[in-house]
């Protein structure tokens, strides 16, 4: 049964035995439902001995959802016809945050136009791929505004490069917000470039972790005037986890104009002294997002969190591997990693602009690195939320020890179970008119 899972679910729906009922779960057929422990027990006699089980109604409801064919990494888009291009313009930064995870890969390099404009002409180029929707993504690295006279070439180019050779163009730009100006967010404007906002929130904790909050609060009103699609982000530390709800009230009560707000756990296992520091904080970011996205949906907010989509669709490979233009001019695999001083550097890095202005990448390094996915873990193996994780991200694997992983792991199963168990609480209702613990209790 390693790709059809039985989950234990009764402490989900308050029994108490957690092996009272089970969630029946086949990820690659899309199929999910609840069986009692009897039925599970028919399941599992089946799996050891189907030719000496007679089938039941529950076996049948198995049979049904053995898969049909297993996902390979060659149902990835190929490299060669990727639609997403990340662009870090810099490696510096305007801001000492207490967690970023690029601070020591810092150094005044930037890119300058003639290199952004070569992986620009590649990327949007009707000879690599039919015209299609394209997105470009700006990040850092450092403070993308801190290059925003590269960048707005840059952006300007490729806004009437994608209309001349028609190509659907999204671009989307990530910033502090504190450098934002009245022509920055015009030009913003004229060009169709949503941008997201790195924000706290909260004037206490973005002073703390980021600093200069009425500043950025005075910038996401001049986006909000000028009706650029402003998204805001947070990123949840041990100092912040325990006042989301604050946070997603003030949205709430300031910010209620905003297209989506993020909440992400913070990357970086060095905030917590030991796995059981992480499980906690794991364990409380739970609770509050869920009470967080109770609070959202009531008020009208489109709250997201990566995992709140990890039911559509399979995930052989956490990321599918980024064509992502680093300030050094070559192309990573990983939009965290771009600076020569990151030990993952010279492991992520699969292709360069020369300097004729030619982008030449390793399809075969690029080939390694995606075949570092969901088969690759051993823990995967027979985990009922590998095919939501893909694995999970590889610069969390190539940094994290094995004892913190397995709380991530813990973490992503904690979830990925709340999902299956509302999907089935949402079906049930829509069939019956009861919740799912009335059902059960039938």
């Amino acid at each position: 049964m390693s790709d059809i899972f039985l989950i234990p679910s009764g402490n989900e729906l308050g029994l108490k035995e957690n092996d009272q009922v089970y969630v029946l779960y086949s990820p690659l057929e899309e199929g999910v439902a609840l069986v009692s422990k009897s039925d599970a027990e028919s399941i599992l006699a089946y799996v050891d001995n189907p030719d000496k089980v007679q089938p039941n109604e529950a076996v049948e409801l198995y049979r049904e959802m053995v898969p049909r064919r297993l996902p390979s990494v060659a149902d990835l888009v190929p490299l060669e016809k990727t639609t997403k291009l990340s662009i870090l313009p810099n490696l510096t930064c305007n801001f000492t945050c207490s967690y970023c995870y690029s601070a020591n890969g810092r150094s005044r390099q930037k890119l300058d136009f003639d290199t952004v404009k070569s992986v620009l002409e590649y990327f949007i180029d009707e000879n690599r791929l039919e015209p299609q929707p394209l997105s470009i993504f700006v990040s850092g690295g450092g403070e993308p505004l801190l290059s925003w006279d590269v960048l707005e070439q840059a952006l300007k180019f490729a806004r009437a490069r994608a209309a001349e050779k028609g190509f659907p163009l999204y671009m989307s730009i990530v910033t502090n917000g504190s450098l934002l100006t009245g022509s920055i967010v015009d030009s913003l404007k004229a060009l169709d470039c949503a941008v997201c906002v790195s924000f706290e929130v909260l004037e206490d904790l973005q002073n703390c972790q980021r600093n200069h909050y009425a500043q950025v609060c005075s910038n996401i009103e001049l986006l909000r005037r000028a009706g650029i699609r402003t998204m805001l982000n947070s990123t949840i530390t041990p100092a912040s986890v325990s006042r989301m709800v604050e946070m997603i009230g003030e949205i709430a009560d300031k910010y209620s104009f905003i297209a989506q707000y993020t909440m992400e756990p913070v990357t970086g296992y060095e905030m917590f002294s030991t796995p059981e520091d992480m499980e906690g904080f794991y364990n409380s970011f739970y609770d509050g997002y869920l009470k967080c996205k109770d609070i959202a949906r009531k008020k009208g907010i489109n709250l997201r969190f990566t995992f709140d989509d990890s039911l559509r669709g399979i995930t052989i490979r956490h990321c599918p591997g980024k064509f992502t233009l680093t300030p050094q001019g070559t192309i990573s695999a990983c939009h965290l990693t771009s600076s020569p001083k990151e030990k993952r550097y010279a492991r992520c890095v699969y292709g360069n602009v020369s300097s004729s202005g030619k982008v030449e990448l390793d399809f075969e390094k690029f080939k390694q690195i995606r075949d570092i996915n969901v088969f690759s873990y051993e823990r995967c193996t027979d985990c009922f939320a590998k095919w939501s994780c893909g694995g999970e991200c590889m610069a969390r694997n190539d940094t994290y020890p094995s004892e913190f992983m397995a709380k991530v792991c813990d973490f992503n199963r904690r979830f990925v179970h709340h999902l299956l168990i509302e999907e089935l609480r949402n079906t049930v209702y829509e069939e019956t008119g009861l919740t799912l613990e009335e059902y059960v209790n039938e």
